[in-house]
């Protein structure tokens, strides 16, 4: 028998699959229905129509609102994990960085990189700041109340559960390991799949905007 911290993973990669899988039979069948031809070559799922975003109330590193219109006039990329991950969450922050800093300047002021919290409870504003400016000063933390996390996660397709560490011991959360591209609008572009490569990442995302130039 699969045990659950076996089982979680290999739900979140199956998940991930038939994303990848939908958004390649999107591709096929978009021309039928009068939307713009996708390149074939992108290695990331892209939406032929962009998605909105439901309405939700976060906060940032500073405790300022963070809410849809603050993913408005510039793409960005958001990554949800949590502080105390030991792998997933600074492996990917690293590749962000990366990604981030051989941008040219005129891409990086129309791009924000976003790291969201699933684990609010330790995860206050005063943690993410400098957890996620260690990687970059304009790196922007996420945090908030956790139904309002789980209603935006869930219209995103990120999936994240608690796990127990054992007794004594701090709970760990498996999640989704995606990032997701948010589009200019604040609606739902594309989404880049691990294991995040940042000379790939940042020739996709190129791509990607200039194939929706504003």
């Amino acid at each position: 028998m699969i045990s659950r911290k076996r089982l979680t993973p290999f739900l979140f990669a199956v998940i991930a699959a038939l994303s990848l899988a939908g958004g390649y039979w999107m591709s096929q069948h978009q021309q039928q229905r009068g939307l713009p031809a996708i390149p074939n070559d992108f290695e990331a799922t892209v939406f032929p129509e962009a998605r909105e975003l439901i309405p939700f109330q976060l906060v940032d590193q500073d405790n300022q609102p963070f809410t849809p219109e603050r993913l408005k006039h510039k793409w960005s990329m958001l990554f949800f994990g949590y502080t105390h991950c030991p792998d997933v969450c600074p492996t990917t922050l690293k590749a962000l960085q990366d990604f981030w800093q051989e941008l040219a300047e005129p891409v990086r002021n129309k791009t924000q990189v976003v790291f969201v919290s699933v684990d609010p409870k330790r995860d206050p504003p005063a943690t993410i700041k400098p957890y996620v400016q260690f990687f970059d000063p304009s790196f922007i933390g996420v945090t908030g109340d956790l139904g309002q996390m789980t209603a935006f996660t869930r219209s995103l397709g990120v999936l994240y559960e608690y796990v127990s560490a054992g007794e004594g011991k701090e709970y760990g959360v498996n999640h989704s390991a995606q990032i997701i591209l948010i589009d200019p609008q604040a609606r739902l572009r594309a989404v880049f799949p691990p294991p995040h490569e940042p000379d790939e990442m940042r020739k996709n995302y190129l791509k990607i905007v200039n194939f929706y130039k504003e």
